[in-house]
């Protein structure tokens, strides 16, 4: 089934999850209902963040559904790699992107997409499903990259910018130092260990924008193409990075430091599938 949305066209999209009496994940198609565990965003103008980076998502959480319920819908989405092709998995994925190439004027200029790759992915995820319905719906599109985390060892550090930080944050000069300690023993060890980068291994949030360089090309072929973002003096492309449920503030603005780093007129859109 094949959504393919084109200007000027009049099309009602309808998408749900809800859980039946024994707790199977069910998907509605007929209709958008309060028992939806998960329902389409309606509201797709998006939100702006401190940065001005718009977020755009395709599906929330309805607030009346209980934090369990939310557990098993999550779970059921996020472990996708033990699955093989599943019909509803995909209509549900093409029924966002859908909604946003629907309602979002911005994607007749999007040139490029990105994604970062997580360090456990797997077979199959919803990020790579939303890849093909992306490309199948914005025609505009030329160039796509795959970022991939680095190895702790080749991540930089910055403490003075960390201490600067957790000083905003209002901490006292003794606490700032104790926690830039823990941090720095805790990433020392990280180092060691051979693995790949991870954000979520460090707290508090306020100190995640002293990590840099922790993303990398996936291939050579993507960091040449890159450069051809580089457009001319006068303006800049538009961007699509997307995920499937979350994507750190501090990872966006990392890769759009790297945008603007050869144009600092290039912009970004964030499309995240589903809202937390």
């Amino acid at each position: 089934m094949k959504r393919v949305i084109r200007d000027n066209e009049d099309v009602s999209i309808r998408a749900g999850i809800y859980l039946d009496d024994s707790d199977n994940i069910k998907f509605n198609w007929n209709a958008d209902t309060d028992d939806d565990i998960l329902q389409l965003v309606y509201d797709l103008g998006g939100k702006f963040d401190s940065n001005n980076i718009r977020y755009i998502y395709g599906y929330t959480f309805n607030p009346k559904a209980n934090s369990e319920d939310k557990r098993i819908v999550r779970n059921y989405l996020k472990n996708l790699h033990a699955k093989v092709f599943d019909e509803d998995i995909d209509d549900f994925v093409e029924d966002g992107v859908c909604k946003l190439c629907r309602y979002t004027d911005d994607r007749k200029f999007f040139k490029a997409v990105v994604d970062v790759e997580s360090a456990s992915h797997k077979d199959v995820s919803l990020t790579d499903i939303m890849f093909l319905h992306i490309h199948e719906n914005i025609k505009t599109l030329s160039l796509s990259f795959h970022l991939i985390k680095k190895m702790y060892k080749d991540i930089v550090f910055d403490e003075d910018k960390a201490r600067v930080a957790l000083s905003k944050r209002g901490k006292a000069n003794s606490e700032v130092e104790r926690t830039i300690r823990e941090i720095s023993d805790k990433f020392e060890t990280l180092k060691a260990s051979g693995k790949l980068f991870q954000m979520k291994r460090f707290v508090p949030k306020e100190i995640r924008d002293s990590f840099s360089d922790y993303l990398q090309f996936k291939t050579d072929e993507e960091r040449i193409s890159y450069q051809t973002l580089r457009g001319d003096e006068n303006s800049g492309c538009n961007v699509l990075i997307y995920d499937d449920f979350y994507i750190s503030g501090s990872t966006v603005r990392e890769i759009v430091r790297y945008l603007h780093s050869i144009n600092p007129l290039n912009t970004v859109t964030v499309f995240i599938l589903v809202k937390q």
